[in-house]
């Protein structure tokens, strides 16, 4: 004679024979099962609802055991992404270093250069009229460097009067493409 008793806590007790089965389950996840063997199957029953406890205690035992195993292996895969992260980016800051260690180097060399020869750079960018001027080009004009600002009203106050005529011209055709490069000299 086999009879099946469902508790609310999910556990599926079936005894058949002389034989004592009980699921351990949580939720929708089985865990196990407790089986015991009893000469007199009609003994057990005033212990279901302890037996019931148990099976519940045990499921949710294994419930948290099985989020705690989740758990660390979300934290150990974090900590290896991490780790794995904390490698690229070292290898960025020292690319980075070593690029902005060339670029030093490239601009020592550029400054030589250029005080060599006597010249000066500038940039203008249009769109925002802003000038740069570079070291050489404040003292080869007669200024210490950064002594006006960086524009081209600035620039424009300080070209000999004579000559702004001859550098705004040379300045439209390069704008205008009649001249494939800027140069023109002016005091």
């Amino acid at each position: 004679n086999q009879r099946d008793i469902v508790f609310d806590c999910h556990i599926n007790i079936t005894i058949d024979k002389n034989h004592f089965k009980s699921v351990i389950k949580y939720k929708k996840t089985i865990y196990g099962t407790i089986t015991l063997t009893m000469d007199d199957s009609s003994s057990v029953e005033p212990y279901f609802p302890y037996i019931d406890n148990l099976c519940s205690i045990l499921g949710v035992i294994f419930e948290e055991k099985t989020q705690r195993k989740l758990k660390e292996e979300l934290l150990l895969n974090l900590e290896k992404r991490v780790e794995e992260r904390t490698e690229e980016l070292a290898l960025e800051v020292n690319q980075r270093k070593n690029t902005e260690k060339s670029l030093r180097k490239s601009e020592i060399t550029l400054s030589f250069a250029l005080a060599a020869s006597n010249s000066g750079i500038w940039d203008w960018n249009i769109i925002d009229n802003t000038i740069y001027f570079d070291d050489n080009y404040y003292t080869i004009a007669g200024y210490t460097p950064g002594e006006f600002p960086s524009n081209y009203d600035e620039w424009k106050i300080r070209v000999h009067p004579d000559d702004i005529d001859k550098a705004e011209e040379a300045i439209d055709s390069y704008l205008n493409g009649k001249n494939d490069r800027y140069s023109v000299e002016f005091r």
